[in-house]
């Protein structure tokens, strides 16, 4: 018999870092997974089968929790696009790039985030936010400059991959 899910962890206050750490490892065996496969098969396949898939399991968990899926607030097609253009070029980067790599790129989206709060809220950026920025883009060139020189189009694809995910959120 399983133990409850409170006798999995002592202390309430660790849950979050549990979670966090799972939710990381997850996610770069994903990245990891897509890599591999987009050796082996065309990354459009690749991210159709992942697309396909989560689609389809959160449809059976909707349907299965009763919740009414709703198709038409204009903000939903904006993330949803923006979401689906970033799943694109991201498996378009796993075909071009190592898995590290591809993860470096696209979670630069905090800078995209950052820098599209001015325009979209009026919100301009105070001196810690643009020292973070700085040294945010001065770490993604010094850490992709192999792959800049060489003209590695999976690098431009993963950046505007993580544009896109900031757009989503």
């Amino acid at each position: 018999m399983v133990a409850p899910y409170r006798a999995w962890m002592t202390a309430p206050d660790t849950r979050p870092y549990v979670w966090m750490l799972a939710g990381s490892f997850s996610f770069a065996m994903m990245a990891e997974f897509a890599h591999v496969l987009t050796r082996a098969c065309d990354w459009q396949l690749v991210a159709v089968a992942r697309a396909g898939l989560v689609a389809l399991l959160a449809a059976v968990i909707a349907l299965l929790a009763g919740a009414k899926l709703v198709f038409w607030p204009w903000r939903l097609w904006v993330r949803s696009i923006a979401g689906s253009f970033s799943m694109v070029f991201t498996f378009y980067s796993f075909g071009k790039l190592p898995a590290a790599d591809v993860l470096t790129l696209t979670n630069t989206f905090p800078i995209w985030v950052a820098l599209l709060s001015w325009p979209l809220y009026g919100q301009p950026p105070g001196a810690k936010i643009v020292l973070a920025i700085a040294v945010g883009i001065v770490g993604v060139v010094l850490v992709e400059q192999p792959h800049l020189e060489s003209g590695n189009w999976g690098v431009y694809s993963a950046l505007v991959a993580a544009f896109m995910t900031a757009v989503a959120m």
